[in-house]
């Protein structure tokens, strides 16, 4: 019993950390952030460039942004800070992709294919993968 209860404290103390956390840090810099990470991903569709070598897609173009944003939160707050507010947008970025995802299965009645906009929106289960996978 002591093993669960002393797991529960460090949840709650951590949960508490994280919220106090979420309050301090500037709400520019988190919107910012999070929004940059949708777009990353959205944008990750489109190729811009590829050879055997490399390739550069969408999101190349704003993640600069994003990577902005880690640095000053590190800067100021912390690599702890920075890590729960990766998380934060990893969730957040997790939760659009379920509604984007719902959005593109919906079949419509307007007369127009949609069929590509529901592969750009209902297709991002892989970039979000890779994408969590290297922020954390």
């Amino acid at each position: 019993m002591n093993i669960f209860k002393s797991i529960k404290e460090k949840l709650d103390a951590s949960i508490i950390e994280a919220a106090v956390l979420i309050r301090c840090i500037p709400s520019l810099v988190v919107t910012l952030f999070v929004v940059s990470v949708i777009c990353m991903n959205l944008l990750a569709n489109k190729t811009i460039f590829q050879n055997e070598w490399i390739a550069i897609d969408g999101g190349f173009l704003i993640s600069w942004l994003s990577f902005l944003c880690m640095d000053a939160i590190t800067v100021y707050f912390g690599p702890r800070a920075s890590n729960k507010i990766a998380i934060l947008a990893t969730t957040v970025n997790l939760l659009t992709c379920i509604i984007f995802f719902i959005a593109s299965i919906i079949p419509s009645n307007a007369g127009v294919d949609y069929t590509e906009l529901d592969n750009i929106l209902g297709g991002t289960w892989f970039i979000l993968l890779g994408s969590t996978i290297a922020f954390l």
